[in-house]
């Protein structure tokens, strides 16, 4: 082989290589951002963690004393330990988390038949145990300490319909569940999916549900996941993540459960026989700087603060500029 063609081969299986490894590294950063971005602290103020026995799921802080997540989260092994104020799991037992404790939790009628069968030990049939009626509210032994930037509570989208959006809605999706890349779990995290009309001829009910095809998105929900919140692009909960088969995600939808969060919402915190265990974990109530200023706003009642729409807004179209 001469100099010359011995130069070129060697160019050309450098080129070769170097297409290889940009390759490569492609499929590694896709596959490493399929559940999701990292949050941050302060940035989703409203998400909880939800643990149980030996399971795990995520909810949203929708009043002070209140916790919206999936109705199969109440059931079986009942998530009743909450973390407010925290992005990982191993961060429950710091002094800046509020913890409490659920009494109860209460579900629609028509997720008593799943439910039942859940506590039963029946879970062969899992398809039929989530879709549109998989939906529950928990309520805790006593009052989140509300204050911006820390814990905070949600606000509702009830009108929200797929019908007046058209296919390929895109919204934000939340939780605590694992992430399969680097095989973990209990990290917050948040994607964007779009949402599509719900199927029908699959086990899963979809009725007054909201759906999105697995096939679209990369960074779709996951175990742990259940129980937490999408987003609307203007900040407002609209459905609940509730389970994945048949090619889909299906999330519960608040505009189909208004009458049944409304109605608990106006309920009085309820009391507990629950010991007082929070002072184990050495909760802190933090002064914010402003708070003279804070007192002068109407608006800074605990029971009826809601989270600043434009934070979530701002974070939902930084990730839609740097990834659409």
């Amino acid at each position: 082989m001469s100099l010359m063609n011995y130069c070129i081969w060697s160019i050309i299986i450098q080129c070769i290589l170097n297409n290889l490894y940009i390759l490569l590294l492609a499929i590694n950063l896709e596959y490493r951002i399929q559940n999701g971005y990292l949050v941050n602290s302060g940035e989703f103020p409203m998400i909880v963690l939800l643990l149980g026995r030996t399971h795990l799921c995520t909810g949203t802080i929708i009043s002070s004393n209140k916790i919206l997540t999936a109705g199969h989260c109440a059931c079986g092994d009942p998530t009743y330990e909450v973390h407010a104020n925290l992005t990982n799991i191993n961060e429950r037992y710091l002094p800046y988390t509020q913890f409490r404790l659920g009494t109860h939790f209460d579900y629609p009628t028509s997720y008593k038949n799943q439910c039942n069968q859940i506590n039963s030990g029946l879970t062969d049939n899992h398809d039929l145990l989530g879709g549109s009626p998989d939906i529950s509210i928990l309520t805790v032994n006593r009052p989140f300490n509300i204050v911006k930037g820390y814990v905070e509570i949600a606000t509702i989208d009830y009108n929200y319909s797929i019908a007046n959006k058209g296919a390929n809605e895109d919204v934000l999706v939340l939780g605590y569940g694992e992430d399969t890349s680097v095989n973990s779990n209990g990290q917050l995290r948040f994607g964007i999916i779009k949402l599509d009309k719900c199927p029908h001829g699959i086990k899963i009910p979809t009725d007054g549900a909201l759906c999105s095809k697995i096939d679209m998105n990369n960074q779709g929900p996951d175990v742990g996941d259940s129980g937490g919140p999408i987003f609307n692009s203007n900040g407002q909960v609209i459905g609940v993540t509730s389970i994945a088969g048949s090619g889909w995600y299906i999330f519960s939808s608040t505009s189909t459960h208004k009458t049944f969060i409304e109605k608990h919402l106006n309920d009085t915190l309820n009391s507990t026989n629950y010991p007082d265990t929070v002072d184990y974990y050495n909760e802190i109530i933090i002064i914010l700087d402003d708070a003279d200023d804070d007192d002068d706003d109407d608006d800074d009642d605990d029971d009826n603060y809601a989270y600043n729409h434009d934070d979530i807004c701002n974070i939902y179209k930084n990730f839609k500029t740097i990834f659409y």
